[in-house]
């Protein structure tokens, strides 16, 4: 433990503990760090160290002092004072570390004598400071059983001579409540719930046309295909300095994922991640205070999980802006026919962002990269679109049908 300390390395938290296990487990500090429990007893709070330091390091100065017996170098006796101080604080701190396992109930037994060392002698000149340390806390001795003088009633005074039995009882029945209600909450967390990605949702939906976004179309020209170049368009998206891009960083990025994805046209992926940081939009990203890519959801709709990834979404005074990054190939006519589920796939993102970041989103923006054209649905209509939801979802028990 002193090494750790001086070396100033954090202790790692335990790899033993199950949580699912209903067991008495028998933990030092050190090896409690980072678990909790619904009960935890602190043993041997009275204990000390019975060993005796002989080596210091006063890390101040640079400088260690040695102790052998009566021999002592020059400053050990201002080095002990010190040392006796640092050992005080990394008392208190393992004594903070150990009470805050609890969750629910902390017993700390009070064997030792008035005056004794340890974590109690802490809590003794706590108790000097504050008379109402313990109040409402709960305390069981020798059969009698008193309460701290403040609930939530109201002072309680004590009982003295009362039977704990009932007490005891009582406690009893609420772990064994506690303990049914995990099980039944592990295992509906267990069973698959119902769930949908954004696109298979967008696929499904409809709406009326008079009620339907708004969006811009300005276009021109390029071209490419398969679901691999893609995926490797992705990538490079999600790898490069989007704030800094550079032509050695584009290169290299090009050059991986061409490896990766197994596809030979590294000059056309290299031309089209280039348009595509030039647009605009990215301009407008780069500028922002706060972007994300390839950022992963799940929106709770109903009962219903939705998930999906967001290629892009940055933030502007006027809301969160999120970016799709479209590859398709195809026919001007093919792709506004992709539109109205595009479209609806965006508009799932809006409603699920807007919920999750708790901010307006005021647009939505696909960048079909091969054609360099970009369609915007701006200020999504979100109370539109859960009522649409709403109107498609049929619900039967955890079966979840989307009507046509």
């Amino acid at each position: 433990m002193n090494r750790v300390a001086e070396e100033g390395r954090e202790e790692a938290e335990s790899l033993i503990h199950d949580p699912g296990s209903d067991s008495v487990q028998l933990l030092t500090i050190h090896k409690s760090k980072g678990l909790e429990f619904p009960l935890v007893c602190l043993v041997n709070m009275g204990g000390q160290s019975r060993g005796v330091t002989r080596f210091m390091a006063d890390r101040s100065k640079g400088y260690y002092y040695i102790k052998l017996g009566e021999l002592a170098g020059t400053g050990v006796e201002e080095a002990e004072k010190r040392e006796a101080l640092r050992l005080e604080a990394e008392q208190i701190r393992l004594f903070y570390v150990a009470a805050t396992r609890a969750r629910d109930y902390l017993v700390l037994p009070r064997f030792c004598k008035k005056g004794t060392g340890g974590f109690w002698s802490h809590l003794e000149r706590a108790e000097e400071e504050n008379a109402d340390l313990w109040s409402g806390s709960l305390s069981l001795q020798a059969g009698l059983v008193s309460r701290g003088s403040q609930t939530a009633a109201g002072p309680a005074g004590d009982q003295q001579g009362g039977d704990d039995s009932a007490l005891l009882d009582g406690l009893i029945a609420q772990r064994r409540r506690w303990s049914e209600e995990l099980k039944e909450i592990v295992a509906s967390a267990a069973a698959p719930g119902p769930f949908i990605s954004t696109g298979a949702l967008a696929g499904e939906l409809t709406m009326e046309p008079a009620r339907a976004p708004v969006f811009a179309d300005p276009a021109s020209a390029l071209s490419g295909d398969g679901t691999a170049f893609g995926s490797a368009f992705h990538q490079i998206m999600e790898r490069i300095d989007l704030r800094r891009p550079s032509p050695e960083g584009i290169a290299l990025e090009v050059a991986r994922a061409a490896v990766q994805w197994e596809i030979g046209r590294e000059e056309e992926l290299t031309g089209l991640v280039r348009v595509t940081l030039e647009h605009p939009l990215l301009l407008r990203a780069r500028r922002s205070k706060y972007l994300y890519r390839e950022l992963p959801f799940a929106y709770k709709f109903e009962g219903l999980l939705i998930e999906g990834i967001v290629d892009l979404l940055f933030h502007e005074s006027e809301g969160l802006v999120i970016v799709d990054y479209k590859t398709d190939a195809g026919s001007e006519a093919e792709l506004e026919r992709r539109w109205d589920r595009y479209r609806w796939q965006g508009s799932v993102y809006a409603a699920a962002l807007a919920e999750i970041a708790g901010l307006p989103v005021s647009e939505v923006s696909f960048i079909f990269v091969r054609k360099n054209v970009v369609k915007s649905i701006y200020n999504p209509d979100l109370d539109l679109l859960r009522k649409t939801l709403r109107k498609n979802i049929n619900k039967r028990g955890c079966e979840y049908i989307w009507k046509k």
